[in-house]
């Protein structure tokens, strides 16, 4: 091989190591000139200064790179900081879950749900806890910080019962209302709040009443309630069940026997043929659930206007509670008066009261209405 060809692919080889595949020509042939003039040297042929030139081989920039690299841990970086930021913002949202009636609104930070009359609304987060809105209730989510894992919800009006998860160390779960706020960490709660007063009672656990002017939190514990009203006045104490007072349904009677035709409640609207009953002598039982009524008052109406055909008794006050009557006054109370119905559609309503604290209270209606065939 020529040498010079030999010098001139030792000089394609090393430019390509240093500075790539891609060699302008301008570089291969000033590379070449000053090899020449290296020879010429060692050949005794000193170059003048004009003909001395420095060659200088451009190099890899590793700048490009770099960055490059460390933009791309800054990407990294921010979709793992918005993803934990969605995460906490997950956390503290909850959804909705079963609906009854009618509710409006959304549930998202800023954003306010209510419900409607004989409404209801659940709702559920992530970790477990359960929010159960009741009738005509509203409740807001306040906004709050990126990297604040608490569970906040504003009470504007109406009731709550929740069960609350055990709660982060430092996040505990807050209702919030105008006269206090409720700081849980994890129990069974019920919270209302309306223009007068705000109110916890604890089901499970134990939970911290603030209220409102600031002053010390009351601690509430299981079977206990703590009050809050609007001249900030506060009280609490052991919660009072008291008794389902109502009239619970009513029982077709065999007036022979003053025994139940059939033990089960009637339903309203129900038809009952006269022909296929025991006996035509009849009455109606009404029963009772809680304490006894101090009395009940019965009415009966036919709704084609004719008269029903039971004498309107004063109100009795011994069970059994009979529409027709009894014989109370023969000293036979569990001994029902007959009524033998003609055919139609009868409405019978029981009024029940009770005796509280020495006075006399009504309390809810129960209305039926039958209809009677031949």
């Amino acid at each position: 091989m020529n040498p010079d060809d030999h010098r001139e692919q030792l000089i394609d080889m090393l430019l390509r190591e240093h500075v790539g595949s891609e060699t302008p020509p301008d570089v291969r042939s000033r590379v070449l000139e000053a090899l020449q003039s290296d020879q010429r040297v060692a050949a005794g042929a000193r170059p003048s200064f004009a003909q001395r030139r420095i060659v200088a081989l451009p190099k890899r920039s590793i700048a490009g790179p770099l960055k490059a690299i460390a933009a791309l841990i800054m990407l990294v970086a921010a979709a793992l900081g918005l993803l934990h930021f969605q995460n906490i913002a997950d956390e503290r949202t909850p959804q909705l879950g079963s609906v009854e009636g009618r509710i409006t609104g959304e549930l998202h930070s800023g954003k306010s749900l209510s419900t409607g009359p004989d409404s209801s609304a659940e709702l559920v987060y992530s970790d477990g806890t359960r929010v159960t809105l009741g009738p005509e209730s509203a409740i807001s989510i306040p906004e709050l910080g990126l990297s604040d894992r608490s569970k906040v919800l504003e009470i504007h009006r109406g009731a709550l019962t929740a069960s609350v998860a055990p709660q982060p160390s430092g996040f505990p779960m807050e209702f919030s209302a105008l006269h206090a706020k409720a700081v849980v960490v994890g129990t069974e709660l019920s919270f209302r709040t309306d223009a007068s007063a705000t109110r916890l009672e604890v089901t499970e656990g134990t939970v911290e009443l603030h209220p409102g002017d600031g002053r010390a939190p009351i601690e509430v514990t299981t079977g206990r309630f703590a009050e809050t009203d609007a001249s900030m006045n506060s009280s609490s104490g052991d919660i009072i069940t008291l008794p389902d007072n109502r009239i619970t349904g009513f029982v077709l009677m065999n007036a022979d026997t003053d025994q139940p035709i059939d033990p089960t409640f009637l339903t309203d609207g129900q038809t009952l043929s006269l022909s296929s009953l025991p006996t035509r002598k009849l009455s109606l039982r009404a029963d009772f659930a809680g304490d006894r009524p101090f009395n009940v008052a019965f009415e009966t109406v036919r709704k084609d206007g004719r008269p029903s055909g039971i004498k309107l008794e004063h109100p009795q006050h011994r069970p059994p509670y009979f529409v027709t009557g009894d014989h109370s006054q023969e000293q036979r109370p569990a001994d029902c008066r007959p009524w033998t119905p003609a055919p139609g559609t009868y409405r019978f309503t029981a009024r029940p009261t009770y005796s509280k604290g020495g006075a006399v209270v009504a309390e809810a209606t129960l209305t039926l209405e039958l209809t009677f065939v031949p």
